[in-house]
C-alpha cells in the first residue's frame, strides 16, 4: 500500500488484523498514527516511515512476525509500549537521535534481534526493565562512544553485554579537503551536488533519491565513485 502524500492521520486499529498486507509506504504528511494500527499484520515484511511521524505508537507492530528490519525516522520522540512486541523476525532496529522514551515490552519477544543502533547521546528513558525481555543480551548495541556507560547503567539498557561506539554523525557542508572536485551541500531538507548526479539512502539502504527536499536525519550519498555520509537539517 502505498498511502497518498496529504494524509495526516491514520486512526487507531485502521490495519489491524490484515494478514495479507506486505508492504507499506508512510509518507511525510502523516504526523499521528493511532494504536494497533499495524497490530497482527503477520506478513507485513517492508515498512517505510519518511519523517513525520512523532512517535510510534502503542502496539502499532505487535505480532508482526515478518517484518526484518525498520529505521525509525528521527521526527519520532517516543516508541510506545508493546510496540515491537514479538516481531520475531525483526533483525535490526536503528533508533534516531531524538527518541526520548521506550515504552514497556517494546521489543519484548524479538527473538531474531541481532542488532541495535542508537544515535542518541541521552539514553532513551525505559519506564521498566521489560523493553527489550527474550532479546539476546549478547547483541552488539552501537550508541555514542560517550553515552556507553551511561547506556550500560540505565534501566533497561543494562540488560546488554556488548556495547560498542557507533560512528559519531556531525553536519557536513563539503566533502573531505582532497576531494576538490566534488561539493556537496545538506540542509532545509535538501541535499545537492552541482558537480555530478547521486543517489540517496538511508541508514538501512533504502533508496530515497526521491524524497530529496523532504529529508531529516543522518543519509549516505552515493556520487559513484565515492559514498559520503552527511546529516541533513529542516
Amino acid at each position: 500500500i502505498n498511502l497518498p502524500d496529504g494524509v495526516e492521520s491514520i486512526g487507531d486499529y485502521a490495519f489491524y488484523g490484515c494478514t495479507q498486507l506486505t508492504d507499506i509506504d508512510i509518507p511525510g504528511s502523516v504526523t499521528s498514527l493511532g494504536i494497533y494500527v499495524f497490530n497482527g499484520c503477520s506478513k507485513l515484511s517492508n515498512v517505510s516511515i519518511q519523517e513525520g511521524v512523532t512517535a510510534i505508537s502503542n502496539a502499532m507492530f505487535q505480532d508482526c512476525a515478518s517484518l526484518g528490519s525498520l529505521l525509525v525516522p528521527n521526527s519520532v520522540a517516543s516508541i510506545g509500549n508493546f510496540a515491537f512486541k514479538n516481531c520475531s523476525s525483526l533483525a535490526e532496529i536503528t533508533i534516531s537521535e531524538n527518541v526520548a522514551s521506550i515504552g514497556n515490552f517494546a521489543f519484548s519477544g524479538c527473538s531474531n534481534l541481532k542488532k541495535i543502533v542508537s544515535y542518541n547521546a541521552e539514553v532513551p528513558v525505559c519506564g521498566r526493565d521489560d523493553a527489550f525481555s527474550d532479546v539476546d543480551s549478547s547483541i552488539p548495541v552501537y550508541v555514542p562512544q560517550n553515552s556507553i556507560s551511561a547506556y550500560k547503567a540505565a534501566v533497561g539498557w543494562e540488560y546488554f553485554t556488548n556495547y560498542k561506539a557507533v560512528e559519531s554523525i556531525s553536519p557536513i557542508e563539503e566533502t573531505r579537503a582532497d576531494d576538490t572536485d566534488v561539493k556537496v551541500t545538506a540542509a532545509n531538507g535538501t541535499i545537492e551536488c552541482s558537480t555530478r548526479s547521486f543517489t540517496i539512502q538511508n541508514l538501512i539502504g533504502q533508496d530515497v533519491t526521491a524524497q530529496n527536499g523532504s529529508l531529516y536525519g543522518i543519509y549516505f550519498v552515493n556520487l559513484g565513485d565515492r559514498v559520503i555520509k552527511l546529516k541533513v537539517s529542516k
